[in-house]
């Protein structure tokens, strides 16, 4: 399973330390504790981890640490499979979520929207499907939204525009219905100065606009949506990743 994989995985450099061994959590590779709070980080981007598709992406040991993990990166792991799991939403603490750059897969599932305390949700360039619940505009404290380089699908939902806090959204390269407008109720964001990255598959935007770009990579311009508030428009091959 992910999870023996996970705690048989030998950390190079580290003093002999395992990531989910027998010693104390905050002795882990990748794991920094608050002495203040007793909080967690956990940052294990690049760190070559490993799992077999059709397990969790997020190993079920780390549910003993849920009221305590407010930060947990597992990004960059390109052999990385799994999907998210329900148990997510027990994290009740957690306040950045990033798992780009690896072989998720599966849907977004209904517990990640109990996360209330969530500002960071990082999903891009994974295989991740399904559509995005209009139930997540009520995560009010999401500031930075990267959906991107997926297989998501659907109606991207107008309820996002009540990301009052939201500083970035990505969500080019995926699969979703692109006919007529890009939602105004998104766009309002914008107008408002708190909404600064908005990237989708997208035409007809103000060429003259300040920090604008517009890329064209030849895709038939009637499956894109006509987006006027968009700071840049992509098509659906032009994968512009990040990493932030």
């Amino acid at each position: 399973s992910s999870e023996c994989e996970w705690e048989d995985m030998a950390v190079e450099g580290a003093g002999g330390r395992r990531f989910l061994g027998n010693s104390s959590e905050c002795e882990w590779e990748g794991i920094t504790c608050s002495r203040k709070d007793g909080t967690i980080w956990i940052e294990l981007t690049s760190n070559n981890l490993s799992s077999q598709p059709g397990n969790s992406i997020i190993p079920m040991e780390l549910v003993l640490l849920k009221k305590k993990i407010q930060l947990l990166w597992l990004s960059s792991n390109v052999h990385l499979h799994g999907t998210i799991p329900d148990y997510v939403g027990e994290f009740s603490e957690l306040a950045t979520l990033s798992l780009f750059d690896t072989s998720l897969s599966g849907t977004i599932p209904d517990s990640l929207l109990k996360l209330k305390k969530l500002t960071a949700l990082r999903l891009h360039n994974t295989s991740l499907e399904g559509t995005i619940s209009s139930h997540m505009g009520n995560m009010k404290k999401l500031s930075w939204l990267w959906l991107h380089g997926s297989h998501l699908t659907g109606l991207i939902p107008s309820e996002l525009g009540k990301l009052r806090e939201l500083n970035a959204l990505t969500l080019h390269g995926n699969d979703f219905d692109t006919l007529g407008e890009f939602p105004q109720e998104i766009c309002s964001l914008k107008k408002k100065k708190n909404l600064l990255h908005l990237w989708t598959d997208c035409t007809d935007i103000e060429a003259n606009r300040e920090g604008t770009v517009k890329e064209d990579g030849g895709d038939s311009e009637e499956m894109k949506h006509t987006c006027h508030c968009c700071t840049r428009c992509l098509v659906r091959d032009d994968h512009v990743g990040s990493s932030e």
